[in-house]
């Protein structure tokens, strides 16, 4: 795979993690607006995660749209690589532990999700 179409995907996977942890941050002041029923602030920041969450999908989308465009014979190794595995050299290595992390925090998001949906919906039907 030539080095810079690696660098490109890596640039990608960078900007997802950026988006990802903006996310994060977001998500644990939505908790932390809900758990005070300020629904104010809920409202402000459920408004202000739009943003990175846009940017996370457009870097997942770019990412995608690298894979597909790669080479037929290497697009199963890049594909490993998004996955967190099959590094052969330190760039891959940096994809593929960069992707593993995306991952975990994106896992951690979710968590955090369910939970916070599930507070939300007991305070709807209790209205």
């Amino acid at each position: 795979m030539e080095q810079q179409q690696l660098m490109d995907v890596l640039v990608q996977a960078k900007r997802l993690g950026s988006s990802l942890h903006e996310i994060m941050d977001l998500t644990r002041q939505l908790a932390e607006a809900i758990d005070r029923s300020d629904h104010v602030s809920v409202r402000m920041v459920m408004a202000m995660r739009q943003e990175p969450i846009d940017r996370a999908a457009l870097a997942d989308d770019t990412l995608r749209t690298l894979l597909e465009e790669t080479p037929e014979d290497e697009r199963a190794h890049l594909a490993d690589l998004l996955n967190g595995r099959g590094a052969q050299n330190p760039l891959e290595q940096a994809l593929a532990e960069r992707m593993a992390a995306n991952r975990k925090t994106m896992e951690e998001i979710r968590a955090i999700d369910q939970v916070l949906n599930k507070k939300l919906s007991r305070g709807r039907t209790s209205v």
